[in-house]
């Protein structure tokens, strides 16, 4: 596809730094089952531990206790076991903010289980899934947060040419005000859910954003804001996409696929006032969820990792 038109209000700008970027396209991949994880990443850059050694051990106490800390704590913990720098293992684990205790959970012990079969004898791994995620290093650096995002898949159809201003322009003023509201809501979640009017055939478009809560609000911000721009730089017209990050990630769909109801609702430009404050985004309370059922949804058809760009922990 060639260049957006200069005119559209959600457009790709020139990414000097994907000069410094080793992208690399693997093979279509279609939407994983709830219990099948989307990616991970087996940090090289840390090294490997041994066989029964002291790091074993610490590593799978953590993993329990991320387990059942996580459920327990509202869909997150942070922790770390060890009594020596050699030998301290440092994890966390998120549960996605929309999804209950039960999920959550069988999330986080498919997740521990996994990420020693997938990334055997790594000091370092990050492993994604639908409603979850887990990462742990022999490291300690949270206040280093990182906005790097370690990869992205997209849905290779497309929006209508005509259609196209529109639906760039809705999602966005969502996505750019999920990123804010995620950061800055009372609810300190650091979790945002949204919805923008759009078309007919396409009625609206759903977005999704969540930072791990081990971060201060403005590093959340920026590590969404950064996420955001990948998906003007990378993802222009497409109908879905979903960025995956050790800090933060988000997604976008033209189909409902998330379980609340939406906490920031974007309406449709008034014709007859185009000016910012004729569409201004209203805010409107989250109420329990309702867990709809999501038809129509479009397969991932690629993923693209960004090589060894752990920022772990």
């Amino acid at each position: 596809m060639g260049a957006p038109p200069s005119s559209s209000p959600f457009l790709p700008s020139s990414f000097v730094g994907l000069l410094a970027v080793s992208l690399l396209v693997l093979t279509p991949l279609a939407r994983p089952a709830s219990d099948e994880s989307f990616y991970k990443l087996c940090s090289n850059s840390r090294g490997n531990y041994t066989a029964n050694s002291t790091y074993q051990v610490n590593l799978g106490a953590l993993l329990s206790s991320l387990a059942t800390g996580g459920t327990e704590n509202g869909g997150f913990i942070s922790s770390s076991v060890g009594e020596t720098p050699l030998d301290t293992v440092y994890g966390l684990v998120l549960c996605r903010g929309d999804v209950g205790t039960n999920s959550c959970r069988h999330c986080l012990d498919t997740a521990t289980d996994d990420v020693r079969a997938l990334c055997p004898y790594r000091k370092e791994a990050v492993i994604w899934y639908d409603s979850c995620l887990l990462r742990y290093s022999d490291r300690w650096s949270f206040p280093q947060v990182s906005s790097m995002i370690d990869a992205a898949m997209w849905n290779v159809q497309n929006i209508s040419a005509e259609e196209l201003p529109l639906f760039n322009e809705q999602l966005g003023k969502m996505m750019t005000g999920l990123a804010s509201f995620a950061a800055y809501n009372s609810s300190g979640r650091l979790f945002a859910t949204g919805e923008a009017e759009f078309a007919e055939d396409i009625p609206k478009i759903y977005g999704l954003v969540q930072c791990t809560r081990d971060q201060a609000v403005e590093s959340c911000q920026r590590c969404l804001a950064e996420n955001v721009r990948w998906i003007r730089e990378f993802f222009y017209g497409k109908r879905g996409a979903r960025t995956l990050g050790s800090y933060c990630f988000l997604r976008y769909e033209v189909y409902p696929f998330y379980n609340d109801s939406a906490m920031l609702r974007i309406p449709l430009p008034k014709a007859e006032s185009p000016s910012p404050t004729a569409s201004r985004p209203v805010v409107i309370p989250s109420p329990s969820p309702s867990y709809p059922t999501s038809k129509g949804a479009a397969e991932f058809s690629l993923i693209i990792p960004v090589e060894d760009s752990m920022g772990l922990l």
